[in-house]
C-alpha cells in the first residue's frame, strides 16, 4: 500500500511539475518571439508560480520597450524620408543653376576645380520697359510672356547644348 501510495504521489506530482514546466516553456517562447500579449497561467504559491509571475512582470516591460522601440523608429523613418526629400529638392536646386558636371563635382568634392575654355560667348538679355509693363500689363499677363519667352530660349539652349546660367526676374 505504501509503495501504492509513493507511486500515485510521484505520478501525480510528476504530472503537476510537468504541465507548469510545459507552461512555462510554452509562455517564455512565445514572449522570446514577440507574443506581449501572451501570458504565463501558472498559478502562484510555490518557486514555479514566482517564476511565471517574473516572466509576466518582464513581459509588460518588453511589450513597453517594444511600443517605445517601434515608436522611435516610425520617428527615425519619418526623419529619413524628410531628410530625403529635402536632399532631393536641393539636387533638383543644384541642377537648376549648374551644369551636370560641375553639380557632380561639387557634391562628391565639395569643391569645383576652374575649368579654362578658349572660345566661349555668353548672352545677356533684358526685356526692355519691363519694369514700366508691370504697371500697365495684368500680373496673369506678364507671367504668361515670360513663361513664353523663357520657354523659347530653353528650347534653343536644350537644341544647341548651351547652359543656363540663371534666370532673374525678366533677365535671362
Amino acid at each position: 500500500l505504501s509503495i501504492a501510495l509513493a507511486i500515485l504521489t510521484a505520478v501525480l506530482f510528476s504530472r503537476y511539475l510537468t504541465t507548469r514546466l510545459e507552461r512555462l516553456r510554452v509562455g517564455a517562447a512565445l514572449i522570446g518571439r514577440g507574443f506581449f500579449e501572451q501570458t504565463i497561467d501558472v498559478p502562484a504559491g510555490d518557486e514555479l508560480g514566482d517564476l511565471a509571475k517574473s516572466f509576466n512582470e518582464m513581459r509588460v516591460r518588453l511589450r513597453s520597450a517594444h511600443e517605445q522601440l517601434t515608436g522611435q523608429n516610425e520617428e527615425l523613418q519619418r526623419r529619413h524620408d524628410e531628410l530625403e526629400s529635402e536632399r532631393r529638392t536641393s539636387e533638383s536646386l543644384l541642377l537648376n543653376i549648374l551644369p551636370q558636371q560641375i553639380a557632380t563635382e561639387l557634391r562628391l568634392n565639395g569643391a569645383v576645380q576652374p575649368r579654362i575654355y578658349e572660345d566661349v560667348t555668353i548672352m545677356f538679355t533684358d526685356f526692355v520697359r519691363f519694369s514700366v509693363s508691370t504697371e500697365e500689363v495684368p500680373a496673369q499677363e506678364l507671367v504668361r510672356v515670360l513663361h513664353e519667352y523663357f520657354t523659347a530660349f530653353d528650347e534653343i539652349i536644350t537644341k544647341y547644348g548651351l547652359e543656363k546660367l540663371k534666370t532673374i526676374g525678366d533677365s535671362y
